[in-house]
C-alpha cells in the first residue's frame, strides 16, 4: 500500500513521513503523531496489514487532536481506540482477491 504523503484533516495539511528508527518517550515504536508539528511518522520496513493498521492507527489520533478530543480522554483510551478502529477499517474496507468460477 501507498500511504500519502500528506492528508488533510478538518482542512489542515498533515505530512506523513517514513522514518528508519523512531523513539516516543525513550522507547522505540512504529508511529508517532506530533501535534505541533501536524506530522505523522511511521518506520520503514512496514508492509501490507502492518503498515496500514499503524497509519490508520496514528491518522486516528491526528484526528483526536484536530477535533479537539485528544487531551478529553485518557491515553488508555485513546489507543484502545485508535487500535481497535483501525483494525476494524482494515478488515472491512479492505478489498480481497475474488476467488475464480469454476
Amino acid at each position: 500500500m501507498k500511504i500519502p504523503a500528506v492528508v488533510l484533516i478538518k482542512g489542515v495539511e498533515w505530512k506523513v513521513k517514513r522514518v528508519w528508527k523512531l523513539q516516543v518517550d525513550g522507547e522505540d515504536c512504529l508511529g508517532s503523531t506530533d501535534s505541533d508539528k501536524r506530522e505523522i511518522k511511521i518506520v520503514h520496513g512496514l508492509k501490507g496489514e502492518e503498515l496500514l493498521d499503524c497509519y490508520l492507527h496514528e491518522y486516528l489520533h491526528a484526528i483526536f487532536f484536530e477535533y479537539g478530543m485528544y487531551h478529553s480522554m485518557s491515553t488508555d483510551i485513546s489507543e484502545i481506540i485508535s487500535h481497535n478502529f483501525a483494525s476494524e477499517l482494515r478488515t472491512n474496507f479492505t478489498i480481497k482477491p475474488r476467488t475464480k468460477l469454476r
